[in-house]
């Protein structure tokens, strides 16, 4: 298939408008699926939790300190997401959490690639926590 053809005419601005609109929906989905996990982070019981407040708070202070000003230290935030044991630990961690006006998602979102989120995410499924960043 010729690709100037494609592009030329009237398919060129189709394709443009099913890029755009895939790219809202895109961008939509991402919002509304943070939007949903942030809002029972703060309305969440913490009963349960391994973690003590203190110890949340030292957590959070270390994920935090980890982001650098060229090279991030991947290995100091993993083993903060090691020591949460479960999904009341994690919603301590976030509470506590406070980096530059942002959360811990937009942290993590931030200034991770998608293969340490992933790590990140595993190492939360492995406790059985069903938080994604």
């Amino acid at each position: 298939m010729n690709v100037n053809k494609l592009l030329s005419g009237n398919n060129g601005k189709w394709l443009l408008k099913a890029a755009i609109a895939a790219g809202c929906l895109w961008i939509l989905f991402r919002i509304t699926r943070r939007a949903k996990q942030n809002f029972d982070i703060y309305t969440t019981p913490t009963t349960g939790a391994t973690l003590t407040n203190l110890q949340a708070a030292a957590l959070a202070q270390k994920i935090a300190g980890a982001w650098g000003w060229i090279n991030d230290d991947e290995t100091a935030v993993y083993n903060a997401f090691y020591a949460i044991q479960n999904y009341q630990d994690l919603i301590l961690v976030m509470r506590n959490y406070s980096y530059k006006n942002q959360t811990l998602p937009e942290s993590i979102s931030k200034y991770m690639g998608e293969r340490e989120i992933a790590k990140i995410n595993k190492i939360l499924a492995g406790k059985g926590i069903d938080f994604r960043f």
